[in-house]
């Protein structure tokens, strides 16, 4: 009873630690990196208008400064719509990507990039609660394994 109570005090330790000290270190170093991103955006519209049209990059803009606040409530369903815009971006076949120059689409996905990083640290706090579950799988796995290879081993033997 008593090492159940200190893995757990343990474990609530750590997930504070996590949650209080590295997150949220990490959430600022992503949102400067947006905030680069979506600069260097408006500086490719300011030095080239011609370059990219004011609705296209009206749009955009929302879209960059609005990763920039999302940045600690991204989830799995973020993550679902951010696989889905990635995908939009790459194809040939949607034609408001398809007139978009190199630069900007390289920013998108620079951004994607970043958001999906977001999503990562977000998920940061749960990754304790999964180590066990996951050395457990691989200790349970390797031991399959080698029972296996102890089988057949023995098999040969005996035949």
């Amino acid at each position: 009873m008593a090492t159940i109570l200190f893995v757990l005090m343990l474990l609530s330790i750590t997930h504070f630690v996590i949650e209080s000290v590295i997150v949220p270190s990490a959430r600022i170093e992503l949102r400067y990196k947006l905030h680069a991103i979506r600069d260097n955006f408006r500086k490719l519209k300011f030095d080239n208008d011609v370059l990219i049209n004011d609705a296209t990059f009206q749009k955009l803009d929302y879209a960059f400064s609005k990763s920039i606040r999302m940045v600690p409530q991204i989830n799995l369903k973020m993550l679902y719509n951010l696989i889905i815009s990635r995908q939009l971006i790459e194809s040939n076949d949607n034609d408001y990507f398809i007139n978009l120059p190199v630069e900007v689409k390289t920013l998108m996905l620079k951004n994607l990039e970043y958001v999906f990083k977001a999503f990562l640290v977000n998920s940061l706090g749960w990754i304790i609660y999964l180590m066990p579950i996951i050395v457990i799988y691989l200790i349970l796995r390797s031991i399959t394994k080698w029972s296996i290879g102890l089988k057949n081993y023995l098999q040969q033997i005996i035949l």
